[in-house]
């Protein structure tokens, strides 16, 4: 999963023909850290038809002011150069196996309008990328 810097973002994000999630974490975030090996997993399946990328709010300030990134961990899925859905925080300990026998891994999301409506990633991804 590439890590994104301020001055690449207009390129890899804003300008991707596919759908991208941006992750906006920190170093010192644990559930940031925790989000890692899933977001990996998820980068590596759906390569080609959707991107999943970092940008680090502590070395990227301006992106993390201008998406109002307050919390983290914080992702904002965008399409077409534009954000189209938020979610925010990441409830660990209700891991979701929505593929336990194919041992594939999950997670469960809150999503940003105070709506909590569960997903498992990857069943996320299929309803907001539509893939």
């Amino acid at each position: 999963m590439k890590q994104l810097k301020s001055q690449e973002f207009q390129a890899e994000v804003l300008e991707s023909k596919v759908p991208v999630l941006v992750d906006f974490s920190a170093t010192w975030c644990g559930p940031c850290q925790m989000m890692g090996p899933v977001l990996e997993q998820l980068s590596a399946e759906y390569e080609g038809k959707a991107k999943i990328v970092k940008v680090d709010i502590d070395e990227s300030m301006d992106l993390a002011q201008k998406y109002r990134i307050m919390s983290v961990p914080n992702m904002i899925i965008f399409k077409d150069g534009a954000p189209v859905d938020a979610v925010i925080g990441a409830d660990i300990a209700n891991v979701c196996n929505e593929a336990s026998s194919e041992g594939k891994a999950g997670c469960c999301f809150v999503r940003q309008q105070n709506v909590p409506r569960f997903y498992g990633i990857g069943g996320f991804f299929i309803a907001v990328f539509g893939i």
